[in-house]
C-alpha cells in the first residue's frame, strides 16, 4: 500500500493573520459529522498570543473549512492550550485544558458550549420626550429569555449611565439627571455561557427644557 499526505489546513503563524493560531502541538477530536476539533498554543487574538480551539469541517468539494471556535484572551480564561487536546461529550461541548493563564498562570480547565443561544435586545423609554429633572425610565427586553439576576448596562456611548437587573427579560433603570437635548442611548446584555450578548439600537432620548 501507497500512501500519500494531504494538507487539509495551513495555520498562518507569525507571517499571516495571527487570529487563526499557531503552533498546533495537541492531538485531534471527532465529532459523529467528521468534524475536526483542535488547539494551537499560540495566536488567534493578536496581541495576547493566548492560542485558540479550532474546527475543520469537510466540504462537498473535497475540501476542509477551518472556523475558530473560542480565542483564549490570556487572562482568567487561560492561555496556551499547548497539550490540553479537546474532548467532545454528547451534546458537544468541548473539554480541554490550558498550561497558563488565570491571576497565577496556573492553566484552566475550561469547557466550550457551540450552542450559545443568540440574543436580541430591544429598548424603549417612559416618555419621550421628557422635560428636564423628569425621571425617565428605560426597559430592555432581552429574548429568547435569559436567568433572572444577570445584568443590562445602559450606555451614552462608552458612558454608563447605569444598569439594571433581567427578571422575566426585561431590565429597567430610571435617572432624571439627563441634559436637555437629544442623549442616544443603548442597552447592552453581555451574555452568559448559555446566551450570547446583544446590544439594542440606539434610542434618541429627548428632553426639553421645564417650562415655567
Amino acid at each position: 500500500m501507497k500512501w500519500k499526505l494531504k494538507v487539509i489546513h495551513k495555520f498562518a503563524g507569525a507571517t499571516g493573520d495571527s487570529r487563526d493560531g499557531c503552533q498546533p502541538y495537541a492531538t485531534l477530536a471527532f465529532d459523529v459529522l467528521r468534524n475536526l476539533y483542535g488547539t494551537t498554543n499560540v495566536g488567534g487574538n493578536g496581541g495576547q498570543n493566548g492560542g485558540t480551539v479550532f474546527k475543520l469541517a469537510p466540504n462537498s468539494g473535497g475540501g476542509w473549512k477551518e472556523s475558530i471556535v473560542y480565542r483564549f484572551q490570556g487572562g482568567n480564561d487561560g492561555a496556551n492550550p499547548l497539550y490540553g487536546a479537546p474532548i467532545l461529550d454528547s451534546t458537544g461541548n468541548l473539554y480541554g485544558m490550558t498550561s497558563s493563564g488565570y491571576p497565577e498562570n496556573g492553566g484552566v480547565v475550561y469547557e466550550v458550549n457551540p450552542s450559545v443561544a443568540p440574543t436580541t435586545t430591544t429598548l424603549t423609554s417612559s416618555v419621550n420626550p421628557s422635560t428636564y429633572l423628569e425621571p425617565v425610565t428605560f426597559s430592555a427586553m432581552v429574548v429568547p429569555e435569559p436567568p433572572n439576576g444577570e445584568t443590562v448596562t445602559f450606555m451614552n456611548g462608552k458612558t454608563v449611565l447605569g444598569t439594571g437587573t433581567l427578571s422575566g427579560g426585561s431590565a429597567i433603570f430610571t435617572t432624571s439627571t439627563l441634559k436637555v437635548g437629544t442623549t442616544s442611548v443603548t442597552s447592552v446584555y453581555g451574555g452568559d455561557f448559555n446566551f450570547g450578548g446583544s446590544k439594542s439600537k440606539p434610542l434618541k432620548q429627548v428632553v426639553d427644557k421645564a417650562t415655567d
